[in-house]
């Protein structure tokens, strides 16, 4: 059976077609896919089919995608209903993706408005308000948001849950405020979680000042083997990047070669550093 190869065909031609699948077919699993389908066009056309997804009950995965959806296409059109979501929606699934859609607008109206929700009961949206913060400072650095900075702060200084303060770490690294590098790598260090430890050495990495040189090698003398570990691989990276190296450096790349066990190394290389295979001493507290 000869067969003829398929016409080419250009993704702005199948985004009616999707639509029109999607404002058809009965079949959630379908919908899910059409949905994330459209997700990779960000197309604005699918919005008001998204909307009315979104805006009426019906199966939870599908409301949940649309919701997301909306977020990604950057419908201004949705605004009202993602903010009523988060504010009055039973179910933290749906107040979840609401939050993150807020987020993708990239607006300080939106992260005003998510800053005010974070006193969400559920910790789940919580944890996606403080990742759209993130993402607001990563995306726009120079924008010194004080009160998104305050709720950081206070996250990570009074939050019980270990995982929320970690991620308001991450989140307030992007901010290109003056005393951010500071504050985290002298105080936050001190946090009492591994975890928050941990994120404190890998946003180290970011600065590339003495400051967080010096952070990152005191971190090979953490308590914790996960945090230790974290400290290591962000600062064999961190040398590895060094345009000079002096005798002190390749001392201290050979002392982490000799901490860490053999299956720290698979997979990871140290720049220009053809003696530093993988070491087979077994780990040993430091």
């Amino acid at each position: 059976m000869n067969s003829e190869p398929l016409p080419s065909c250009d993704v702005e031609d199948l985004v009616p077609v999707l639509i029109r699948l999607l404002d058809t077919t009965d079949s959630p699993r379908l919908k899910e896919e059409v949905i994330a389908a459209l997700w990779k066009t960000k197309d604005s056309r699918a919005a008001t089919s998204l909307l009315a997804i979104a805006s009426q009950e019906g199966p939870l995965t599908v409301r949940e995608k649309a919701v997301r959806g909306l977020g990604l296409m950057k419908a201004m059109e949705a605004l009202p209903l993602l903010q009523s979501l988060v504010r009055e929606n039973k179910n933290p699934l749906l107040r979840q993706a609401a939050a993150q859609a807020l987020g993708c607008f990239d607006r300080e109206e939106e992260i005003d408005f998510l800053i005010e929700a974070y006193r969400d009961p559920s910790w789940d949206v919580r944890l996606e308000i403080l990742k759209s913060l993130g993402r607001f400072f990563r995306r726009r650095p120079e924008c010194l948001h004080p009160a998104g900075l305050r709720l950081l702060k206070k996250v990570i200084r009074k939050e019980k849950e270990p995982r929320l303060r970690a991620e308001a770490v991450l989140a307030l690294h992007y901010s290109r405020a003056p005393w951010v590098e500071k504050w985290i790598l002298s105080q936050v260090v001190c946090d009492p979680s591994w975890l928050v430890r941990g994120t404190v050495y890998r946003s180290g990495l970011r600065w590339d000042s003495p400051l967080s040189f010096e952070t990152l090698k005191k971190g090979m003398e953490d308590s914790h083997w996960e945090a230790r570990k974290t400290a290591a691989a962000c600062l064999t990276e961190y040398i590895g990047c060094m345009e000079k190296k002096g005798k002190e450096t390749e001392a201290l790349l050979l002392n982490i070669v000799a901490q860490m066990p053999s299956n720290f190394w698979e997979g990871r290389a140290i720049r220009n550093r053809p003696w530093a295979q993988p070491s087979t001493t077994p780990q040993r507290k430091i």
